[in-house]
């Protein structure tokens, strides 16, 4: 990922809006997604990869193709394997079962 898309990703996190992405995943279904991105964090203390906690609301899934969910669905998403972001006009609220304060990345949330 470049760093701009990073940058528009943190973007999108303060504005609150909507971003389309495309996801590069080995063996998976590599196409334009869309969600609500949540927030960038590293799990480990090694901080080696950076994630994104992301609200999905449509685009390519797998999981939604394989038929073990539906949209919208939260997604983790390995930093590395996301690209041509772009921000969308579109507002949204932080979904309703988003933990802001959830002890998985609050020591590792990366900061802007």
């Amino acid at each position: 990922m470049m760093k701009k898309d990073l940058e528009k990703i943190f973007q999108a996190i303060n504005e609150r809006k909507t971003i389309t992405f495309e996801y590069k995943k080995p063996n998976k279904e590599n196409a334009r997604r869309i969600g609500n991105p949540h927030i960038v964090y590293y799990r480990d203390k090694g901080m080696e990869k950076l994630w994104l906690d992301l609200y999905q609301i449509s685009g390519a899934s797998d999981s939604v193709s394989e038929g073990t969910t539906e949209f919208p669905h939260w997604v983790t998403l390995e930093y590395e394997l996301i690209s041509n972001v772009e921000l969308t006009a579109d507002i949204f609220q932080p979904a309703d079962d988003y933990q802001q304060h959830s002890s998985r990345f609050f020591a590792y949330e990366v900061k802007v």
